[in-house]
Formats: structure tokens, sequence, C-alpha cells
């Protein structure tokens, strides 16, 4: 048994892992023990030399011991983790490559943030393995992203293979990359696409064994701090759902990376008909924190749409909002979005006597609607005479910002009657007073402004344009997003600085920038910016 354990440590070490237990069990035969082995004991003895080469702790943690973590660290915040393995899947032609060299040249030109969110402070060697198209195809998108000029590759890339070259991920391949690694610390591995870096190693992709050459891979870099991202294909009725569902072929692939990567049309058609709308949402699920957005490439490149749940909230409104029809949940629905919008909330009586419909039914118009997402239900917020009463709003409506702004100064939802607050009166002023009269004058461009977002204020945004009723603001340092249809006093409040307390602001931002915004002066702004 000592020599063939001997000699399984030394298979695991020069061969590719689907060849081990063939492997094995010819070096059982030639030491004449294979008749009195059973395949348990095969087993065991694998795992026996693997964890030689890789030796785990006995003992568990306990309180009385320091734990030793190494904190998180990130090639893109919340995207693509840097010292580890990342799994991007998405259909053909969503632009998987593009993004990633989107990325890449960000982190090129020094930037500290790309589609809003940071990058890592230095910029890694890269290494493309793009054996899924040739050079042709790669040209147009290295161009773009600065990365190609002069018939000459540029900074940071080291490497680039197209379908012309030769590389597959077998033992050779993997051996390859190792040494690049290992001679370029940190650096990152771009591997587009995983099903054309397999296909001549006679792998299914629906076996169990289609995700082993990525473990290889894993083995093989992690002790190197290297980052690599494989790009994948999904399958074909991926509709949204997450990266380990949207894999195409065996579900053991998403489970050999530490951060799965969907990117999918944010409104995708299913009748064949061209794609009209060009959105894309991102999200990154694994093993690490959640992060969601949603982007879309144009001619100049990518720029960003925002947070991921907003958009995708606001597409599954308006669907729901469409599939109501004519029937008199939808005659219900317009009579309540009509009057949010005007700042009030509605009564289950005012709507019955508006339909003409017994109160019952008029109650359950409202939940189906609640249910539904359509709109809001406050209770006990309205004056009835009596009990008070439940009132409804629908979403990003007045009422719905004045009922926040209401409920921010009181404990739960209830409490409007202390004030005399009626929102069933449309000459009720509003809760907070609006400083919209004069606002075109008082708010310049460059102005430093906190949002209301995700019921809190967050700073970080300038005006971009003082349109009061649909203003429209761009976040710090990431001049392509923006948020746009803001009401003044009610979405955006002036503040001192575009920084949070103790924050120091990014370099090379302009002495008038770091320090005071007190004259809002704009001289400093870039006309291109704006």
């Amino acid at each position: 048994m000592d020599a063939l354990q001997r000699e399984t440590l030394a298979i695991i070490q020069t061969h590719p892992e689907n060849e081990w237990m063939p492997r094995i069990r010819n070096s059982a035969d030639h030491l004449n023990i294979l008749c009195d082995l059973r395949e348990a004991d095969i087993r065991g003895v694998l795992r026996k030399a693997e964890q030689s080469l890789h030796p785990r702790r006995v003992d568990p943690f306990s309180p009385d011991e320091d734990i030793n973590i190494e904190p998180i660290r990130w090639m893109w915040d919340g995207v693509i983790r840097a010292g580890g393995g990342n799994l991007l899947i998405a259909s053909p032609k969503v632009g998987k490559s593009a993004l990633m060299m989107g990325m890449v040249g960000a982190m090129a030109t020094g930037a500290t943030s790309y589609l809003g969110r940071a990058l890592q402070s230095t910029c890694p060697p890269v290494f493309v393995v793009g054996t899924d198209q040739p050079f042709v195809d790669w040209e147009p998108i290295l161009i773009r992203e600065g990365l190609f000029t002069g018939r000459r590759l540029q900074h940071p890339i080291k490497n680039l293979w197209d379908s012309s070259c030769e590389l597959m991920l077998d033992e050779r391949g993997i051996k390859r990359l190792r040494t690049l690694a290992v001679e370029n610390p940190g650096a990152l591995f771009v591997l587009d696409s995983y099903r054309s870096l397999i296909a001549g190693m006679g792998i299914n992709e629906n076996d169990s064994n289609f995700a082993d050459p990525a473990r290889a891979l894993l083995r093989n870099l992690t002790d190197t701090g290297a980052t690599w991202v494989i790009i994948h294909h999904s399958n074909k009725s991926v509709s949204g759902g997450n990266a380990i569902s949207a894999s195409s072929g065996n579900n053991s692939l998403p489970a050999a990376a530490s951060c799965c990567i969907l990117m999918n049309w944010l409104k995708a058609t299913f009748d064949g008909s061209p794609q009209q709308d060009f959105r894309i949402g991102i999200n990154q699920s694994g093993r690490l924190e959640r992060c969601s957005m949603v982007v879309e490439l144009t001619d100049d490149g990518w720029i960003s749409h925002g947070d991921g749940d907003e958009a995708i909230r606001i597409e599954n409104h308006a669907e729901s909002v469409a599939q109501l029809g004519e029937g008199r949940m939808g005659d219900a629905y317009d009579h309540v979005s009509m009057r949010s919008d005007l700042g009030c909330m509605v009564s289950v009586a005012e709507l019955a006597g508006v339909m003409d419909r017994p109160l019952n039914k008029v109650q359950r118009y409202l939940g189906g609607l609640v249910r539904k997402g359509l709109i809001i239900e406050a209770r006990g917020v309205l004056e009835t005479g009596g009990r008070p009463g439940n009132g409804y709003f629908t979403p990003w409506s007045k009422a719905a910002s004045l009922w926040r702004d209401k409920r921010g100064g009181l404990k739960g939802v209830k409490g409007s009657k202390d004030e005399g607050f009626n929102p069933l009166d449309p000459h009720q002023p509003p809760l907070t007073p609006s400083p919209r009269a004069g606002a075109r004058e008082t708010v310049t461009v460059g102005t430093p402004v906190e949002l209301f977002r995700n019921e809190a204020w967050c700073n970080g945004w300038l005006v971009k344009d003082n349109n009061p009723d649909a203003m429209r603001c761009v976040r710090v340092g990431s001049p392509n997003v923006t948020v746009s249809n803001l009401r003044w006093g009610l979405d955006v409040r002036a503040c001192s600085s575009p920084f949070g307390k103790g924050v120091t602001p990014p370099e090379g931002l302009p002495e008038l920038v770091q320090t005071s915004h007190s004259k809002h002066d704009t001289s400093w702004i870039d006309d291109n910016e704006f």
C-alpha cells in the first residue's frame, strides 16, 4: 500500500484529473494488489494523496482561538473577485468579452471606478485566452478600449490567443498558464470561452467531469494570487434567474468558481423579433456579497443605468400594469395612479364612490393590486371621522414621497392626524415645504446635492440639469452615472460637499471640489461632462 500511495501521489501531480482513477488501478495491478482492493480503498488512497498535497487542519476552531481571516479583495467591486475564480455567463453576443475588455481598459487608464463600482488601485498584467473568436472580432473591442493601436497590443495586455492559436485547459495548457502566473504576480486571465478551451479533450457538457479542467486550473493558480475569469455560454432557455441555473452544461462548473456573474437582456424578446432594448442586467451571485446593476453597450463604450434591482422592479411594475387590461382592476389602478401623482392617497370609500361598486368588491380590487406590488397600502393613516382608514397610492409617485417624508419624523406608518394632514384633500399643502419657487435661479449646474434613495439621503452627486421638476444629477467621479426625473425638495436637496464626513476626496479633483461649495462655482466643470 505504501508503494501504491507513492505512485498515486506522483499520478495526481503529473496527470489530469480524469486520468487519476484508471492510472491508480493500473498501478495497483502492476503491484499485484488490485484484486485485494475495493473501489472504496482506491478512493481512500487517492483522498490521502490529495490531502498530503493540500494539508488540512484536523481540529475544529474553538472560542479560545484567534482566527485569521483574509479580507476579501475585489478587482472590480462586487463583480470580479481578485485572487480567485470568476465565472461570467451570458447568451452569445450579449457583450461578455466587451465587458471584460472595458474593465481592463478602465484599469489601464488608472480609473478608480468603472460603471459606478470601484476598481482595484493597481492595473495587473492581463492574459486573454480568446480562442472562441478570431482576432478580426477581437480588434474592434480592443480598439474601442484603447488596448490595440498601431497594429500592436497595448498595456496591460501581455498575450492574446485567438481561434488560430492552440491552447486548451489540458495538462500542458494549464502548466503554461501557471508559469505565466508565477512570472507575473497578481495577473488577470480572461478565458473566452470555456467550451472552446475544452473542445478537444473529449469531455461531454452533461457529464459530472465537465468542471474538471476548471478545478485543475483553480488548483494550479490559487497559490499564485492570480485572478481568472472564465467566460461561458448560458443555456438556451435562460430568461432571468441566476448564473448557476443559467449555466450551459453540467451544474458542476459554477461550483468551481467563487463568483458567478450572469449577463442577460433586461427585456429579452422571445418571439424571434429583433432586440429593441439593449440594456443588460448584470447579477453577481456566489459565496460573497451580491451585486446587481444595469448597463448598456454603446458605440463609445459601456454606460451605467444604475442599480439593477431598482431597474428590474420598474420593468416588472410596467409589465404588471400592462397585464391589467381594461377590466375593473385596471380602472381601480388608473384612479389610484392619477390621485397619487397629485400627492393624494385613495381610500376604499372614495374608490367605491368613483367606480360605483360595493365596498367589499373594491377592497378585493385594491388587495389584488397590493399583492401584485402595483400599489402600496398604508394602514391607519387617513381621517375618516371614526376609526383611521387605510390609504392606497402607487410607488414612485408624489404621494409616495410625501408619505415617506411624513413617516420619517414619526414612528411607524401612523400619525398623520396629529398635524391635521388629510391626503384626500387636493388643496392640502405638502408635508415638507417645497423650495421649488425660484429654484431655477438658486440651483446651478454643479451644485453638490444629496439624493433620497432606498429610504435614506445619499451624497456624492452633482446637479447636471437644473430643471426643478425634472432634475438630472451625475455621480462624482463617474460622469456616465446619472439619475433623471428628480424633483427638488423631494428627491434632491443641497449639501455642503459631495463627500461624506471623514471621506478623503479622490486625488486629481480641483481644490474647489475638495474644500468648499458654498458659492457653487461651476468654472471647474468640464463642459464635455455636462
